[in-house]
This record gives C-alpha cells, structure tokens and sequence, in this order.
C-alpha cells in the first residue's frame, strides 16, 4: 500500500479550517494582549520621533528577537499598514501550522481520517500550563515561531536532520523561548543517536546549523546586555515582583489543584493512547519528546520553587506543556480511528475522551460545545457508517469541515464582529485617537493601569500599565522602575487597581506630572467618568472616559502655571460618542 500523499484538496481542506479559525472559532484579534508592548516597539523603530522617553518603549534594546525589525522592515518594504501586515502574517502563519500538524498526523499514522481530526481538533485551542495558547488568536513572536518548530519536528521525523535544526535556528530567531523547548526535544534525539549508532555525525552537522541559525539573537544579546541579567543570580525583590505580575508562568506552587488535575489528565490520556503507536522508530523519537518534556518540568519547579535559577526563569519552561498537547492530540486520533467499535472499544474511546477533554473544560462554552461536537460527529458517526454502508464512511470528513466552517461563520456573527482594525473597547480606542490627532508628538499621558494597550493608538508616552510589567523577565532593573510608577498610581497589595487609582488625588497626579514634565511639553491624565472630579481643565471626554491636561507641575522648586486656553480650545467642549 503506498503511503497517503499530500493533496491539492487537502491543502483546500486547511484553507477552510485556517478561514473557520480566524473569524470565529479563534476570533482574530488585533491590539490586545501582547500587542499592547509590541506594536509601540514596531512604530517606534518606523518612526523614531514616538513614544519619547517611554520607560517601556526604551527596553527595545533588551527584546532579543528579529521580529520588531523583521515586521518593521516589512511594513517599509510594501508601504503597508501595520494591522494589514499584522493579518496577513497571522493568517500566513496559522495555515502553515496546520499544514505542519497535518502532515506530522500524516507522516506518524499514514491515516488521512487521522490527519483531518486531529487538526481539526487543534483549531479548538487550549490554555496549557504556564498560561500558553496551543492556537494563537493574534501574530505575535511564537505565532511566527510555531510553524516553525512544527516543520522541524516533520523534518526529524522524515530524517532530515539538517532541516530540522535549520527550521529550528529560525524559529529561535522569532521566538527563543519556544524554540529552546524544542531544540531540547532535538537535541535529546540527537545524543540518542549517537548513543546507538555509535556516531557523532548527525550531531555536530545539527548543532553546528544551529549555532549558525542562532547567532543573530546572541549578537544582538552580546551588544545590549541587560545590565540587571544574570545567568544565575536571582534577587529576592526580582522573585517577588515576578511572583505578583506572572506568576501563573513560572511558578507551579501557584496553580489550581484543578489546572494540575485537568494537566494530568491529558498526560494520562496521551499514555493510554499508547496503545496504538506508529512504527516504532517513530514512536521512539515521540517517548524522547516526552521524557524531555517531563525534564524541563522537573528542572522548572527544582529551579523556580526551591533553588530559583534566573535562565530557567526567563525561560518559562512550563509554557512547553503546549507541545505535550499537540502529541496527545495525534495519539488520540489515532486511537479513535483504530480502536474497534465493540462495546469495551467504545467504553475506552469514552474514556480517553473524557481524559483528552477534561483540560478544555476551563475553556467558554462555545469552544467546549464545538469540540465536543466534532467528537461526537466521530465516535458515533463511525459506528453507524460501520454498521449500514461503509463507503459512506468518505463524507464524514467533508461534512466535519463544512460543519465547522459554518461554526466559524456563526462565531464571527454572534461574537465581536470580525476585523483586522483594533479590537479594544470602542470608548477606551476613542480617547487614544483623540490623543493622537490633537496632543503634541511629545506629550505624555497619565492612565488606569489596569486598562492596557493605551500606547497601541495614541502613539503617544505613558508613565506605565501594568501590563508593562512582563518586560522584567528580560529586564529585572526594570521591574523595579515599574513597581515603583504602579505605586506612584495607587497600587497596592489586595485592592482593586482601578479602585485605587480612581482614589488618586490632584496632588498625586501632580507628582507623576512632576517626574514626565521635563522630558514631554504636556502631560494629560485619563481617568473613569466614575471619577470625574479632578481640579483640572477637561479637555475631552466620551461615555467612559475623561481628559484632563496636568497644567498646575512643580519643576526644580518652581511653580508653574501652564495657560492652555490657546490651544485645544475647540477640543474643551468636545463630547464623543
């Protein structure tokens, strides 16, 4: 029998699932999460006159990737817009990781009913331990990375072990964190060759294309040394800050009994799905991915819980989780596909289920119902095809894709209408632009911390937010700076932050205004219209939000009394929607 081959009218079948991903089942996004650091990075190297002397926009120099360069360069190069050049990567990007996982089920199984489930099964994406997405909903450096690694677990497993290592140097080049977690996978496979071949051969070629690979991100490290950063050496105060802001990262001492409940039983599926194996070279390099799983989740809780190690905190080493779930999904297809439809068979199909499934449970309901109906379209469809005619059994993957498509149509419809524009609440996206369009290019501005992503449109310094924080894993001198302006802003352990902030007074917004007034020719305060109170001139407001320009600062022992009735003045009535 000669080995499935990949087809055109697969690679139709992945553009339906990437299309169903992005405007419903994973709703596309752009402006949130991690957006909210790297698009001011990205304007900042188009653009050099933005974001003056922002505290967070200046550890640029610290971001060791070629991402910020790669999609600024782009966006040059083609005179496109940053959400146009942001779409096209991410789409760019999710079709090639499904077409990577496809082709990984096909290679290890040589089923394509397998092939088609299991990556249908993908596009329902999980929250693993460590907080990491197994399917991003927006580009960001491991979205890029991730068809990647996924090619070069392929390549490994068709033995080309120097693709492999090249597809891998490249991926860390976008993303060193989940590139790291899968050279350790390679790496572990390439001593056990040596080991049983009794050559060195494959080795050195690999490790000496990935040194190659890899060189740009330590030359760019080797110029800008963070100068807090340690191999070694962690700080007290670092820890702490680290265990407040991201702790659900690095810290296992911090999770739910549930989180670690539904985590164990996925590895517990993943090994009952043993049963059924690909040939066993194959499954071999599988159990050294696994065993090298558990190692870096054993080096992680030794060397953040009981002796903190600064490298292994840095790289966050539980976010590797995501790669155990994408082998249990093929085993589990695979199981599902090859055991027999008998009575005990179906007993252990339901079981494994229930195991494979239990970490989706955190998940909204609509991605639980979706993918508890592409499961149940199989289990039982597969019995009833057996048992009337079972060359019906070639529609079951077409219809299984139309069914899903049509779930990403009703998603996209019932959910935030789907756009590659800026996805933040629509009053919070308003002040932002008002600020860009009528405040001075070097102006700063005071926000809720809380609230995140301010810089995205603005364009505009802040004195922080709390997601700035995250930059401390790659800057611990940062996190200090950080916790000191949260504090300047309200913070406080076991208050709510808006609460706190909404309680700051004048002189309290005149003390940040003190500090950012010698680098920035005006300092605006954005507050809740819940604290619309300030002794201040207002200069814009919508239904959520209000604008007051700091004008009343002390520099250097004067008073300063700033008259702005000059400009902006037919901002000052100005009432947006």
């Amino acid at each position: 029998m000669s080995k499935p081959a990949f087809r055109p009218v697969d690679a139709f079948a992945l553009l339906v699932l990437t299309v169903a991903s992005i405007i419903g089942i994973n709703q596309y996004a752009y402006g949130l999460y991690n957006h909210c650091i790297t698009i001011p990075f990205i304007k900042s190297l188009i653009n050099p006159e933005l974001y003056g002397d922002d505290y967070l926009v200046a550890e640029i120099k610290y971001f060791y990737s070629l991402f910020l360069p790669g999609c600024s360069f782009l966006i040059k190069l083609l005179q496109s817009s940053l959400p146009a050049t942001f779409f096209i990567l991410y789409s760019i990007s999710l079709y090639a990781t499904l077409a990577a996982f496809f082709l990984i089920a096909l290679k290890l199984f040589e089923r394509r009913d397998v092939a088609y489930f299991s990556t249908m099964f993908l596009i329902f994406s999980l929250t693993t331990l460590g907080q990491e997405r197994t399917v991003e909903n927006l580009l960001m450096e491991r979205t890029l990375a991730l068809p990647f690694l996924l090619f070069s677990f392929y390549a490994f497993f068709s033995k080309r072990y120097n693709t492999s290592a090249l597809l891998a140097g490249i991926a860390f080049l976008f993303h060193p964190m989940s590139a790291s977690y899968v050279m350790a996978m390679l790496l572990a496979c390439f001593l056990y060759q040596v080991v049983k071949e009794k050559t060195s051969r494959n080795f050195l070629i690999g490790a000496g294309i990935l040194v190659v690979a890899v060189s740009p991100v330590f030359i760019m490290k080797f110029i800008n040394p963070a100068p807090g950063l340690s191999l070694i050496h962690v700080s007290q105060e670092w820890i702490e800050l680290l265990r407040i802001r991201s702790a659900h990262h690095v810290f296992p001492t911090t999770w739910s009994g549930t989180e670690i409940l539904q985590a164990l039983a996925l590895v517990a599926g993943f090994i009952l799905a043993w049963k059924y194996k690909p040939r066993l070279e194959e499954h071999r390099i599988v159990m050294i991915f696994f065993a090298t799983l558990l190692g870096l989740f054993f080096i992680g809780t030794v060397f953040t819980e009981i002796i903190p190690v600064a490298v292994v905190i840095q790289f966050q080493v539980f976010r590797s989780f995501k790669f155990l779930v994408f082998f249990a999904i093929l085993y589990y297809a695979n199981f599902i596909f090859t055991e027999p439809n008998t009575k005990l068979g179906i007993a252990r199909k339901a079981l494994l289920t229930a195991l494979i499934v239990a970490p989706y449970l955190q998940e909204s309901k609509t991605v639980l119902a979706g993918l508890l109906l592409l499961v149940l379209t199989v289990m039982p469809g597969l019995l009833l095809i057996e048992k009337a005619k079972k060359n019906l059994v070639k529609y079951l993957i077409p219809v299984q894709l139309s069914m899903l498509l049509l779930m990403g149509i009703a998603g996209s419809l019932n959910r935030v209408q789907f756009s590659i524009k800026n996805a933040q609440e629509k009053n919070w996206l308003s002040v932002q632009q008002w600020a860009k369009q009528n405040t001075p290019v070097d102006a700063a501005f005071i926000v809720p911390p809380h609230l995140e992503g301010f810089r995205v449109e603005s364009e505009r310094a802040l004195y922080g937010e709390w997601k700035d924080g995250t930059q401390m894993f790659f800057d611990p001198l940062f996190g200090n700076e950080w916790m000191r302006r949260m504090k300047m802003m309200g913070y406080a352990e076991r208050k709510p932050f808006k609460e706190a902030y909404d309680e700051l007074s004048e002189k309290d917004f005149e003390k940040v205004a003190l500090e950012m007034k010698p680098a920035h020719s005006k300092v605006y305060a954005v507050v809740s219209n819940e604290k619309d109170n300030l002794n201040f001139r207002k200069i814009y407001s919508n239904s959520k939000f209000s604008v007051y320009e700091v004008s009343s600062v002390e520099v250097a022992g004067v008073h300063l009394v700033e008259d702005s009735a000059h400009e902006l003045v037919a901002q000052s009535a100005q009432v947006g929607d």
